[in-house]
């Protein structure tokens, strides 16, 4: 079991067992609304990706995500170009729904995609995210998830409270960087 890393924003991942993170952080706002944004895709665009979702198990969502386009910033460059540019088109299937606390999805359609689980409870005046991510197939899956996760749930945050997030890209590369000291070998 890797140490967990907490960051001064309640976002804290731990990586339990060999092919899985979890993340769990606390946003502002209801858990009503946290769930908006998570599958009403005009609100998911702005953090994730947009897509229309069909809630029932079984049906597939088309993801349409670039984040590039997630903040609007100059330096909003991939670390590397060649391998992160640009958009791309990803596939969930819904596994479990279950509004608003629970949502379970295959990420891709392969029999062996990883598994994403999103727990929302109420906590306070805002909501616990709990995202678990599992079948993690390598360590630079896992380091890309990691960082992934974390950068996409700070834009989550930030939208949630209304500000500009920070450029994607470079909080990337720096997750990136502190996870790679973190993750075994």
């Amino acid at each position: 079991m890797t140490p967990p890393f907490a960051d001064s924003h309640d976002a804290r991942i731990t990586h339990d067992e060999p092919e899985m993170l979890r993340l769990t952080r606390l946003l502002p706002g209801t858990i009503d609304r946290v769930w908006a944004y998570l599958t009403q895709s005009d609100l998911r665009a702005t953090w994730l990706g947009a897509g229309s979702m069909d809630l029932r198990p079984g049906a597939t969502v088309t993801l349409a995500i670039d984040n590039t386009k997630l903040t609007p910033s100059a330096d909003n460059v991939p670390p590397n170009p060649a391998t992160q540019g640009g958009p791309k088109t990803l596939v969930w299937r819904v596994v479990e729904s279950e509004a608003p606390h629970l949502l379970v999805v295959d990420w891709g359609t392969a029999p062996d995609a990883s598994r994403v689980r999103f727990e929302l409870a109420a906590e306070g005046t805002g909501t616990r995210l709990t995202i678990e991510h599992r079948r993690v197939a390598s360590r630079g899956m896992l380091l890309g998830v990691s960082a992934g996760w974390h950068t996409h749930t700070d834009i989550l945050r930030d939208r949630l409270a209304g500000h500009e997030p920070a450029a994607f890209w470079p909080r990337y590369a720096k997750l990136e960087t502190l996870y790679a000291g973190r993750l075994p070998g």
